[in-house]
């Protein structure tokens, strides 16, 4: 599946949420969407939360953007991820727990970007 124009666009949100992630090796940010509306932004935390389950003690970014949303406000919307290196935009895919999450959240579908920098979609 090609990436639209409007999907590029939505992808800008992940990045500037990813410049906020506390990580300073890899910088992950997630912007879901539900059409054109924003619904909510996560970045990569050392802080946790009660119900993430991720490794290393760390919130993962995809799991900050559905923390203090609405479950009907997920049901297909679609999220993006992106992961800032030191040497750009690599892969960003969910991890095994967060892509539970997100399924189990009603999220659609996911839109990350590759190990080449390029949005892949992947879908739930």
């Amino acid at each position: 599946m090609n990436p639209s124009k409007a999907d590029k666009r939505r992808l800008r949100q992940a990045i500037r949420a990813a410049t906020l992630a506390e990580c300073k090796t890899h910088k992950v940010g997630a912007a879901v969407f539900k059409g054109k509306s924003l619904i909510s932004l996560g970045w990569g935390s050392k802080r946790t939360h009660p119900q993430s389950k991720t490794f290393n003690c760390q919130q993962h970014a995809e799991f900050m953007a559905l923390a203090g949303t609405w479950k009907f406000d997920l049901v297909g919307a679609t999220i993006y991820v992106a992961r800032i290196s030191r040497s750009g935009l690599r892969m960003a895919k969910p991890c095994h727990n967060c892509e539970k999450v997100l399924r189990a959240s009603g999220i659609k579908r996911v839109w990350f970007t590759n190990s080449e920098g390029q949005l892949e979609a992947m879908t739930l």
